[in-house]
């Protein structure tokens, strides 16, 4: 199972965003894009799963267009992890993640004891298993992000698009949940801001910047001085953490 991006361009307000992106996600990989505020990453992921209707381009998976296929289908191959979770009904947590076993019901099914062992099994991998039966509302923003992810790994998807998952979370929950969707050993696409996670845990990484993509390859071949320099216009240092043999970035404040 792959992703393939073709020429993807997207306008809103009649300004073009997203500029002929090619991109790929193949063989399992966790690719990530990275980038300034406003450089397109949230754009472009919105575009990729049909939340925004791209002015030009296709996206496939596994050479079929996403245009062809059905929701049940696509709901089982495709999960997504968005920024924003706003839910308007309080729902208990554990009826958010069963939400992920829809694709696979029929109409007026119920869930079955395989749906509540999965939806359990995914609430004790992101730490949520003792909020089971707590209001969905009344979760905080990074508890919210982790049921989310729950439902996502719930769905079983063969593919996942994570728009900036660490967002509101903890560094020990960041950690966590990196490594989680790392070992779903499933094709990943996420958008992050973190750069020394982005090293840590992405195979290869695509920069964007202003709608195009600036550069692209390994963490050790994108992640330099130079380059957070050009793109985000911060003075750094970047080394080799000697422990976990990754790489770690010391940002420079101006004037020092």
């Amino acid at each position: 199972m792959d992703l393939k991006i073709k020429e993807l361009n997207v306008s809103l307000s009649k300004k073009e965003i997203v500029k002929g992106i090619n991109l790929a996600v193949a063989n399992n990989k966790f690719i990530g894009l990275i980038g300034p505020n406003g450089s397109g990453k949230s754009t472009l992921l919105k575009a990729i799963y049909g939340v925004i209707k791209p002015s030009f381009g296709d996206v496939f998976i596994s050479d079929k267009n996403i245009k062809n296929f059905n929701k049940k289908s696509l709901a089982k191959t495709l999960g997504v992890v968005s920024q924003f979770n706003n839910i308007n009904f309080d729902f208990k947590v554990i009826d958010i993640v069963l939400m992920g076993r829809a694709p696979y019901k029929g109409l007026l099914e119920q869930d079955n004891k395989n749906d509540y062992d999965m939806a359990l099994k995914a609430l004790s991998q992101v730490g949520m298993i003792d909020f089971a039966q707590k209001s969905f509302s009344s979760l905080s923003g990074g508890e919210k992000q982790r049921v989310i992810l729950a439902r996502a790994i719930t769905q079983n998807p063969k593919i996942l698009i994570l728009d900036e998952p660490t967002n509101h979370l903890d560094i020990k929950y960041q950690l966590e949940i990196m490594s989680i969707v790392k070992n779903l050993n499933i094709c990943v696409l996420a958008a992050l801001h973190d750069l020394t996670l982005a090293s840590q845990f992405c195979d290869e990484l695509y920069v964007l910047k202003d709608g195009i993509i600036a550069c692209k390859g390994t963490p050790n071949e994108i992640i330099t001085k130079e380059m957070i320099k050009k793109v985000y216009d911060v003075e750094s240092n970047v080394y080799v953490n000697p422990i976990t043999k990754k790489l770690s970035i010391e940002y420079i404040p101006p004037n020092i």
